[in-house]
């Protein structure tokens, strides 16, 4: 053995001991930080998960079905917000309760096996991307009516909406059926991460093109095209607020049309503001995954992993206003929605013609 090798074996001994006192240092500081994260975590998971979870499911279900009782006069709105009411249950019920189930058992469901991830991320990522397009088409619809009221009504009709939703439902399974070629619950396990958590290897190039694909369908197009239409018809309304003013003619039909344009822009909004940390957060992963590469401190990993977890539920929450404020915001805007939702307790017909009236 020659000099180089002591002095490499000396240099490798003080690192390892160095090493070793930064993490006895670091051990009860790691696992305290570890420890709030996670009952933040718990926080979101067991307390405010289930509120969204109460009201969106029913609040979904209630949709559903008033909407389905006015079949006969069904619209350009109604017909697609039957879609999007579908679309966010079965985000809440493939996505968030499932979530939410584990947290309070200790058992999912979803990550039991690789084919029940697979069907819950497939769920997910097709309802993911019919509902805002939904909410697009709504605006749109709106804005058409402002523009071109005329060619509106013959171009915007229920069938055109049945059409449309019928072929972005279908391009969305056809999208999201990735999930079952390339595997993303592999690795839920390594970080007992659950199967909501999916991981997305950024080595491989396909998946990472995949997902950015994804986020721009299901999050950034719509989010930017709903700021835009946002923006126009609140310009529209106050130009027509103030022409209806100066007249002195508010009749109860503008008054309806007035609800209805400012669900519409309620709607985007809290769309929008669902959308802000997840769009934030997608131009982190990278840095993230690479944050959490296994460090020589077991502690220190155990508190990286909890902040990512908790940044992760934080916009998993955040995601959960879309579907399940819907129906809230149906309830509080829209009279004749709050009518149908009566007489669908009493088992009455309320005799309501059109709820989103046109």
């Amino acid at each position: 053995m020659n000099i180089s090798d002591h002095i490499d074996n000396a240099t490798l001994n003080r690192f390892d001991m160095n090493d070793s006192f930064k993490c006895a240092n670091e051990a009860s500081t790691n696992e305290s930080t570890a420890f709030l994260f996670q009952a933040a975590e718990n926080v979101i998971r067991k307390g405010v998960t289930p509120v969204f979870l109460l009201v969106g499911i029913p609040g979904n279900l209630l949709t559903i079905l008033v909407i389905i009782r006015q079949r006969r006069t069904a619209n350009f709105t109604s017909v697609t917000l039957l879609f999007v009411a579908v679309a966010d249950l079965l985000s809440l019920l493939s996505y968030y309760l499932p979530d939410w189930l584990e947290a309070i058992s200790g058992y999912d469901l979803t990550s039991s096996s690789r084919i029940s991830c697979q069907i819950a991320d497939y769920i997910m990522f097709s309802s993911f991307i019919i509902s805002p397009w939904g909410l697009v088409a709504i605006t749109t619809d709106r804005l058409a009516n402002i523009m071109k009221p005329l060619k509106a009504k013959t171009v915007f009709t229920a069938r055109c909406s049945v059409y449309t939703f019928s072929s972005i439902s279908v391009i969305a399974m056809l999208w999201s059926g990735y999930v079952f070629a390339d595997d993303f619950s592999d690795t839920l396990n390594v970080h007992q991460f659950p199967c909501a958590m999916f991981h997305i290897d950024y080595n491989r190039g396909f998946p990472f093109v995949w997902i950015s694909i994804h986020t721009l369908l299901c999050s950034y197009a719509p989010v930017v095209l709903l700021c835009v239409g946002n923006c126009v018809i609140a310009w529209k309304l106050f130009v027509h607020n103030k022409q209806l003013v100066s007249s002195g003619i508010i009749a109860d039909r503008q008054k309806q049309m007035h609800r209805l344009y400012t669900l519409v822009i309620s709607l985007n909004s809290v769309f929008v503001l669902s959308q802000i940390p997840l769009s934030i957060y997608p131009a982190f992963s990278a840095s993230s995954q690479a944050y959490l590469t296994p460090d020589p401190c077991t502690d220190q990993f155990s508190s990286r992993l909890a902040v990512s977890k908790l940044l992760f539920y934080i916009g998993f929450v955040f995601a959960a206003l879309n579907p399940s404020l819907n129906f809230v915001l149906y309830f509080l805007r829209i009279e004749t929605f709050r009518t149908e939702i009566k007489a669908l307790f009493r088992g009455a017909n309320a005799g309501v013609r059109n709820i989103f009236g046109q």
